[in-house]
């Protein structure tokens, strides 16, 4: 929703309202990190998770060329996307990831739309193939 609805926007104003040590201090391996829905209550995921999207999503409404600072926090968001996906098999995940994926190619600050297109299809390829569809024909449905 924070993507069509910056007023649901969930880093605004965060400065003052959240204990950001609370969402990244987890003693806890990883492996019961995912599944503790007492410490991870959102998407059942650990916070810095739920943080990604929302910076994900908070830089894909840019509709202009990213400025300098921006650039910076694309990659860092997809640094931390890239580790996400090499340290969670969980299919459900992967399909947040695959769209994630989507939203920072839409803004990526130096490749051209035409490869832009290109990657867009091949992670739409990866997500259809996560549900288990065949791979779509390029240019399908497209009349």
């Amino acid at each position: 929703m924070m993507l069509f609805n910056p007023s649901l926007d969930a880093l605004a104003n965060t400065g003052y309202t959240l204990n950001w040590t609370r969402y990244f201090s987890n003693s806890q391996p990883e492996a019961e990190v995912w599944s503790n829905k007492k410490t991870q209550p959102v998407l059942d995921a650990p916070y810095n998770l739920f943080l990604l999207i929302a910076g994900v999503t908070r830089l894909a409404r840019v509709t202009r060329p990213l400025n300098e600072g921006e650039v910076e926090t694309w990659k860092e968001l997809n640094y931390q996307l890239l580790e996400f996906k090499q340290t969670t098999s969980h299919d459900a995940y992967q399909l947040h990831f695959e769209a994630m994926h989507i939203m920072l190619l839409k803004v990526h600050p130096i490749l051209p739309e035409s490869e832009v297109m290109e990657q867009v299809y091949r992670v739409l390829q990866d997500g259809s193939s996560i549900l288990g569809f065949p791979d779509p024909p390029l240019g399908q449905g497209q009349d």
